[in-house]
Formats: C-alpha cells, sequence, structure tokens
C-alpha cells in the first residue's frame, strides 16, 4: 500500500504512527477533513474559518468552505502552527474579506488556573448515562482533571429530555 492510498483519516493514523516527534502537520478541510481524523486519532484539529488563511495551491472542492488547517498534538503546538498559516495573500481572494488577520491566537492560550471557578453542566439523563461505561470512566477522568483544575462539574438535566430522547439515548428526528 502506498501513500497514496490512503483515506484521510488513515493518512493520519500513518503520521502518527512513524512521526512522533512531528509537533504539527497541515491539512485541507471543506467537511470534515481535519476535524473528523483528528478526533479519531487523538490530536488536536483546528479548522479555520475560510479566509483566514492561504489557499494558494490547494485543488479546490468547494470555493466557500475549503480552508488549510492544523493539525497538533496539543493545542499550543495547533495553535503555534495557526499563528504561521494566518494572513493575507494576494493570489487567494477570500483573504482579503477576512476582518482581522493579525491577530496571533496564541495570544488566547491560558495556564492551567483558567478554570478556576468555571461551571459546567454535565446533561445527565437520556445524555450521559446512555454512554457506555468505557467512555463514561475515561469521560470521568477528564471532568476530574478539570475539577482539580479549579472547575466545578454539576451534573444537570435538560428540562425535556425525557419527552424528546429515547431512554436508550437515541434520536428519532
Amino acid at each position: 500500500m502506498s501513500i497514496g492510498d490512503l483515506n484521510s483519516h488513515d493518512y493520519v493514523a500513518y503520521c502518527l504512527e512513524r512521526i512522533q516527534s512531528v509537533p504539527i502537520s497541515i491539512g485541507t478541510e471543506t467537511d470534515t477533513s481535519i476535524i473528523g481524523p483528528a478526533g479519531v486519532n487523538g490530536v488536536v484539529g483546528i479548522k479555520p474559518t475560510v479566509g483566514l488563511t492561504s489557499r494558494t495551491g490547494v485543488i479546490p472542492i468547494s470555493r466557500n468552505m475549503d480552508s488549510v488547517g492544523v493539525f497538533g498534538r496539543v493545542v499550543a503546538d495547533a495553535v503555534y502552527g495557526l499563528d504561521v498559516l494566518v494572513g493575507r495573500d494576494e493570489e487567494d481572494p477570500m483573504t482579503h474579506e477576512c476582518s482581522d488577520t493579525s491577530i496571533k491566537f496564541s495570544d488566547y492560550l491560558a495556564s492551567r488556573t483558567v478554570l478556576d471557578g468555571a461551571k459546567f453542566g454535565l446533561p445527565w439523563s437520556r445524555c450521559w448515562e446512555c454512554v457506555s461505561p468505557q467512555r463514561q470512566d475515561v469521560a470521568m477522568q477528564i471532568f476530574k482533571a478539570m475539577e482539580n483544575a479549579g472547575a466545578t462539574i454539576i451534573r444537570t438535566d435538560f428540562p425535556c429530555a425525557r419527552n424528546r430522547i429515547a431512554q436508550d439515548g437515541s434520536w428519532d428526528w
């Protein structure tokens, strides 16, 4: 199998297996080609607003949806990569429409104390109660880490969840 035979999900996995020390990679997205593989492979994927990054040299699928974004091992790596990509390009008219390409997203990275005093609602009925025990365990570890960083997790229910969501958590729209 050659690299050209891989779909975007498999390509990200291929790269992660072979190049563990590379902090970022760049990809294009029209419809989940960054966020999908990032989610499946446990890395950070940032799909910027169209026009924030140049698409010069990208073979277009949709002029209104294509965008060049970043994969990173951690949020900070992806954000620093995005900072490098952001900017106006005379060859890409969509970058002329972006209101402010001088912004540095890395200025908004926060320390672990950012969660101090934050409150998060955790919808339980018909939502988290329907998740497999293994996934609940992983999520609870994350919520515990958030609490250890100063956040409060409040178990709550959507008022209408019992009327709109089946007991097994499935949606019937």
